[in-house]
């Protein structure tokens, strides 16, 4: 210690610009860290439509009790050529709050006698997720994962939607994996997924969901893919939302090369913050 009546010995002061060159040093090395990580691990998505509702949304909502059990209900929104907003499609809360999509008048997206909406009860919300990139590089691609991929760069016959899809220009999609290669997918009359001729329940998600055999936009066509082998290296995905959404009942299989991650977290909105199942 120092002598009595002496003050303490201070440590040298640091000079000012060895101070920033610490600071800079560390803030390179963050943005080194995020860069590898936004690379080669971990991405950000923002979710550009109603094609995973209610699991995820990117579209105008609104809510209110559309069967009269008290619990409010979740519309999607859309808008008239003179700007009344009404109801396209509604997502039935259950008592224990899942939200579920149960039969076609449900899933159709205009609905007989929607209810209307005022502006100010109309919600513009886009879900933002974390995706891993490095998911399927330790394990393997399983039914009910939500994932990120790239459409396939074909342009077959069948594909109705393929000028507006199929193009190197098209930004990742996002959908539910619903069938892997071997399998032969289908839907029942009542909305189930098939595989192999068992219906799927494990995730349950797929006993919540009801899902089209037919092809809502164009009268309720058959849709082509349906039905037949998932080549093997290939994958199905569905929409959750099925009643509006473009995915493997259109345009068939994806190649494993085209993941891009596996999404598993949603960080926004903040009162929506949870895992994804």
């Amino acid at each position: 210690g120092s002598p009595a009546g002496e003050p303490a010995a201070r440590p040298p002061r640091k000079g000012f610009w060895r101070e920033v060159r610490e600071l800079w040093d560390t803030l390179v090395l963050a943005f080194a860290l995020v860069t590898l990580m936004k690379t080669f691990v971990i991405d950000l998505y923002k979710i550009p439509s109603g094609s995973m509702t209610p699991t995820l949304i990117g579209d105008h909502i609104a809510h209110g009790d559309h069967n009269g059990d008290g619990i409010d209900d979740l519309y999607l929104v859309a808008a008239t050529p003179d700007g009344r907003l009404f109801g396209r499609q509604v997502f039935i809360r259950g008592a224990d709050g899942v939200l579920r999509c149960q039969t076609d008048a449900h899933r159709t997206l205009y609905m007989n006698d929607p209810p209307h909406f005022r502006p100010s009860e109309v919600e513009t919300r886009y879900d933002r997720i974390l995706v891993n990139k490095m998911w399927y590089w330790f394990f393997p691609l399983e039914r009910g994962d939500i994932v990120v991929f790239k459409l396939p760069d074909h342009d077959d016959p069948q594909t109705a939607v393929r000028d507006t899809l199929f193009n190197p220009q098209t930004p990742n999609f996002i959908k539910r994996v619903a069938a892997l290669g071997g399998e032969v997918p289908t839907v029942d009359a009542q909305g189930r997924l098939v595989i192999d001729g068992a219906v799927v329940s494990e995730p349950d998600v797929y006993l919540r969901n009801h899902y089209f055999a037919t092809d809502p936009l164009r009268g309720f066509q058959p849709l082509p893919f349906l039905g037949t082998r998932v080549p093997d290296g290939q994958f199905y995905v569905f929409g959750d939302n099925s009643g509006n959404s473009a995915d493997s009942r259109y345009w068939g299989g994806v190649e494993i090369d085209r993941l891009r991650g596996r999404a598993f977290f949603r960080y926004w909105p903040l009162r929506h913050v949870s895992f994804l199942e």
